[in-house]
């Protein structure tokens, strides 16, 4: 057992709200918030309520770096960087694998795929995906729309011929947003966009639907020189 563990499972209700309230970005709680935390521990002990609080929040105990903090859904799209599409007859049956899976009507790989990479990568992590999960603009309503970016969360953009969405993992010195995505130049690439391209942030639901909210630390972004993208110059 952890020392963790160990303190949880003696957790009280004073040590409990003073943890939630280190978690808020004001270190304050509303009223609200205490007073739907004091129903829930009528239910259940501090330390089952602090566990189910962390799970649906993805939140970690203690803290741990954004670089070491690694994500489902991310260490799978990093497994296909390089893969690209086929043109012609022929498709990449890696592609053609995923539009089965996710029960596609089309089975091409130059039909736009951003968004059929992106679904595949969050149903891998058990992570909801929309109910029109091929269209990149999906991805800017459903979930939690954040104010910023975070490590692992959904980018959404505009471009010619309909949108893009990607998965944000760091940012450049000199304001661009560094991205691991399908169908960046036909294939999984990591690639970077002004910051002023995104009109969203999102962070994906669980399986179930429930939505939650990506740790205080993933907002401190990985730097990267401009056009280097093999190792950050920083990691928070």
């Amino acid at each position: 057992m952890s020392d963790n563990q160990a303190n949880d499972q003696v957790l009280t209700e004073e040590a409990f709200f003073d943890w939630l309230r280190d978690q808020q970005d004001a270190k304050s709680l509303t009223q609200t918030m205490v007073d739907g935390a004091h129903k829930l521990l009528a239910l259940m002990p501090p330390a089952a309520l602090k566990s189910i609080i962390m799970q649906l929040n993805d939140w970690q105990n203690p803290p741990i770096a954004v670089s070491n903090n690694h994500l489902a859904w991310i260490d799978e799209a990093h497994k296909h960087a390089g893969l690209t599409e086929i043109k012609g007859t022929r498709h990449n049956k890696t592609i053609t694998k995923w539009l089965q899976a996710l029960g596609a009507w089309w089975t091409d790989d130059e039909t736009p795929w951003c968004g059929v990479f992106t679904a595949h990568c969050l149903t891998v992590a058990n992570r909801a995906i929309p109910k029109h999960w091929y269209r990149a603009k999906a991805y800017a309503d459903y979930g939690t729309v954040l104010t910023k970016p975070a490590f692992g969360c959904l980018g959404v953009m505009s471009r010619t011929g309909g949108g893009h969405v990607c998965f944000v993992i760091g940012e450049t010195t000199n304001d661009r947003l560094v991205v691991i995505g399908g169908n960046q130049s036909n294939q999984v690439s990591i690639a970077s966009y002004p910051r002023s391209r995104f009109s969203h942030f999102v962070w994906p639901p669980h399986g179930n639907g429930v939505t939650s909210l990506p740790y205080e630390s993933r907002y401190e972004l990985p730097r990267y020189a401009a056009g280097k993208y093999n190792q950050p110059l920083s990691e928070a």
